[in-house]
């Protein structure tokens, strides 16, 4: 496969660019090592939480150490097997056998009134329409 085609399949059926999702990149595993690391050296911490009744610190802890050690980075986008399974958008596209299904799934699947999905349609529209479309 060339580079073009490599570096395409890392755009994600919904647009987004794989290389910088924090899953592909790694950056959630190694902020979860940090904060772990931070949160050994300074057992205080539990003695705040504990007193607090905020959280349960040894949960914490565990999940800092499962997502530091056990989450692997996302290895092929979601056009390499990689990606969460049950996203809406992806499982549309390959159902329909589309690339990308970005204007359209937007207008007539998602509720506009959510920010988020506003925002997007806002860039998905202007993208069309710079595109002629």
């Amino acid at each position: 496969m060339s580079n073009y085609g490599r570096e395409s399949d890392l755009v994600a059926y919904c647009g987004i660019y794989c290389r910088l999702c924090d899953y592909f990149s790694g950056k959630i595993r190694a902020s979860a090592r940090d904060l772990l690391e931070v949160a050994k050296k300074h057992s205080e911490l539990r003695f705040f939480a504990d007193t607090s009744k905020a959280f349960d610190c040894e949960n914490f802890m565990k999940g800092l150490e499962w997502i530091s050690t056990e989450m692997t980075p996302c290895v092929g986008g979601c056009r390499g097997g990689g990606g969460w399974g049950d996203c809406p958008i992806r499982n549309c596209c390959m159902k329909k056998g589309l690339r990308a299904r970005l204007l359209s799934w937007f207008k007539t699947t998602l509720s506009l009134k959510s920010a988020f999905c506003h925002y997007w349609y806002v860039i998905m529209q202007k993208s069309a329409e710079n595109l002629g479309g």
